[in-house]
């Protein structure tokens, strides 16, 4: 005769060997199939979290890299290169004759460019090209605001004149434009913004421009 014994549930005698009680009809021992699903859902949390902490690392080691003071980003001075900045066509460029009644078409509405007491011809005659439009005399204007050639030295308009050309899709502008937006120069700092300016330039085949994103590890 097979040896017995009590459910725990509900106290009916039921066969040493029964893993179901056959008068309340509950388990006795777990189901192996339910037991091997719960030890897979318990590894499969296991190695969620784990794979969670190890993008948190590396987040924070990306992070740090890029934008700590040691970092990469942080790092880079343009001015340890003097010959990638005031980028300026090769050759030598005389400012156009301009109708003093022309409307400038690449001003923006609302832009103001304060009048002051110049100092050279050869500024006059750049600026008046660039209020008209021309592109290739807004950079040289925005160059001379940069570095006080011909004028007193004002970030803020060179940025305003570097805008204005590179809207109109000159290589040396936008090249000019992503440094004043990468160190902060007449604008507030924005790196992701100067990158887009520089890699406009770079698309254009500037050296420059490719050069200082090759530096970076952005070309």
């Amino acid at each position: 005769m097979e040896e017995t014994k009590k459910c725990p549930y509900c106290g009916g005698e039921i066969l040493n060997i029964a893993k179901k009680c056959k008068h309340c009809g509950k388990w006795i021992e777990p189901k192996a199939n339910e037991s091997h699903k719960e030890n897979r859902q318990e590894n499969g949390g296991k190695k969620l979290l784990y794979f969670i902490i190890c993008l948190g690392i590396i987040a924070l080691g990306v992070y740090f890299t890029l934008f700590s003071g040691n970092g990469m980003l942080e790092d880079v001075k343009v001015n340890e290169d003097p010959e990638i900045r005031f980028a300026e066509p090769e050759t030598n460029y005389t400012a156009n004759k301009w109708d003093d009644n022309k409307q400038p078409e690449s001003l923006a509405p609302n832009t103001e460019i304060i009048e002051e007491n110049f100092v050279s011809d050869e500024f006059l005659s750049y600026k008046q090209a660039a209020d008209n439009g021309d592109p290739v005399a807004q950079n040289k204007v925005g160059n001379m605001y940069a570095q006080g050639i011909g004028c007193t030295k004002d970030m803020q308009k060179a940025f305003t004149y570097y805008r204005l050309s590179a809207m109109q899709g000159n290589k040396y502008a936008q090249h000019n434009l992503g440094f004043c937006y990468w160190d902060g120069t007449g604008v507030e700092k924005n790196r992701d913004e100067g990158l887009k300016w520089l890699r406009l330039a770079a698309e254009q085949g500037y050296d420059k421009s490719i050069k200082f994103l090759k530096n970076i590890g952005e070309y």
